[in-house]
C-alpha cells in the first residue's frame, strides 16, 4: 500500500538546527524517501539566515502569491522549493517578511535565552498556510507528520477548518513529539487569527495535537527526558496513553537497526489507519 507524506517541521537539518528536530528530520525523511511506497514531501519556514544561493531554492510558479487571510489580514504567500543535499528529498519553503525573516539561528529564543512571544502567532500560521497550500500544489496527501510544538496546532486545524473542504477528505495526522515545555502553550488570539473559537486564555498544543491525531509518536532520547517532562502534565501523560501510539528512544549515535525498526513500525501503523 502506498502513501503520500507531507511533513511539517521548523528545522531540518542543514537549513536550520536549534535542538534534536533538525537532524531527526533529515534522516527519517531521507529514509522514508527510499522507500518505494511513500512519496514524501517536506515543508519547512524560510528563516532569513537560510542562504538561497546555497541552497539553491528556487520559485515555483503555482506557488507564488498565494492569498490567505491570518488575524484579520490579507497577506501573499510564496513557497521557494530546493533540495536536501546530496538527496533528492524536496522541501518547500515558506516566505514571510513578517514572521520568518527576522528569526536568528536559534530560532525559537533570543540570546538571553528568553522565548519570543510571537511563537505562538508565527507557528499558527506557518501550520494553517501548510495545510492551505496543499491545494496549490494539486497534491492530495494521505498523512501529514506534524512535529513538536511548533505544528501542533495542524491536527485541530485539519479537523475543526479544512476537513469540510472535499480535497482533505480522507487527510490524516501523525503527530511527533521530541519535547514537553511551555512553548507548547498557544494563546486565544493565535487561534482566532485562523478562524477557530477559543473560550480559554490558552491551548495546549501538543494536548491538543494528541487528541486530534491518528498516531502519536514520543521521540526520546537515552534517557527519557522526553517523557519525564511528560509525567510532569497529568493531562498529556494521560492523552499520551489513550492515544494510539509509538515510543521510540534513539541515543545521540543510534545504531541503523534502531532507524529500521522506527520507520518500519510507524509505517505499519499507517497502514493500519488506512485500512
Amino acid at each position: 500500500m502506498s502513501h503520500k507524506i507531507c511533513y511539517l517541521s521548523s528545522e531540518i537539518t542543514p537549513f536550520a538546527s536549534a535542538y534534536s528536530l533538525g537532524k531527526f528530520s533529515r534522516k527519517i525523511t531521507s529514509l522514508y524517501h527510499e522507500d518505494p511506497d511513500l512519496d514524501i514531501r517536506l515543508m519547512m519556514p524560510k528563516y532569513g539566515f537560510i542562504s538561497e544561493r546555497k541552497y539553491i531554492l528556487r520559485e515555483v510558479i503555482r506557488l507564488k502569491n498565494i492569498p490567505t487571510t491570518f488575524n484579520g489580514q490579507e497577506k501573499m504567500v510564496n513557497l521557494k522549493s530546493a533540495f536536501i543535499p546530496d538527496t533528492r528529498v524536496q522541501v518547500y519553503f515558506m516566505v514571510d517578511d513578517d514572521f520568518f525573516k527576522p528569526q536568528p539561528e536559534l530560532i525559537y529564543k533570543s540570546k538571553n535565552g528568553r522565548p519570543f512571544k510571537n511563537n505562538d502567532m508565527r507557528f499558527c500560521y506557518f501550520s494553517f498556510v501548510a495545510l492551505q497550500t496543499l491545494k496549490n500544489l494539486f497534491w492530495a496527501p494521505d498523512f501529514i507528520f506534524c512535529n513538536d510544538w511548533q505544528s501542533a496546532l495542524a491536527p485541530k486545524m485539519l479537523n475543526d477548518i479544512f476537513l469540510k473542504d472535499q480535497f482533505y477528505t480522507g487527510m490524516n495526522t501523525v503527530f511527533f513529539i521530541h519535547s514537553v515545555n511551555n512553548m507548547r502553550n498557544y494563546s486565544a488570539n493565535s487561534l482566532e487569527a485562523v478562524g477557530l473559537k477559543q473560550e480559554k486564555k490558552n491551548i495546549d498544543g501538543t494536548l491538543s495535537a494528541i487528541k486530534h491525531s491518528a498516531l502519536t509518536v514520543l521521540i526520546d532520547d537515552d534517557k527519557n527526558t522526553v517523557k519525564k517532562d511528560m509525567e510532569k502534565s497529568k493531562e498529556i501523560k494521560e492523552a499520551f496513553d489513550c492515544s494510539n501510539n509509538l515510543s521510540f528512544n534513539i541515543s545521540k549515535y543510534p545504531k541503523p537497526e534502531v532507524w529500521a525498526d522506527l520507520t518500519s513500525s510507524i509505517k505499519l501503523e499507517l497502514q493500519k489507519i488506512s485500512k
